[in-house]
């Protein structure tokens, strides 16, 4: 689920606004938004690496 929603460029922000929207579906959702900010947070960290390493190769 969230490789798709990462697919559609589906920010934390917009998930986390939309779960908090209604305090019911807040209260029974919260772990969604929070997995997927650190979801969101894991592929930018292998990205940078990757970044980094092609960095570091083409000296």
């Amino acid at each position: 689920m969230f490789e798709k929603w990462h697919k559609d460029k589906r920010t934390s922000r917009l998930v986390t606004r939309l779960i908090k929207s209604d305090p019911a579906i807040e209260k029974k959702y919260r772990a969604v938004y929070k997995l997927y900010a650190e979801y969101l947070k894991m592929i930018y960290r292998k990205e940078n690496t990757v970044k980094r390493l092609a960095a570091n190769n083409r000296r």
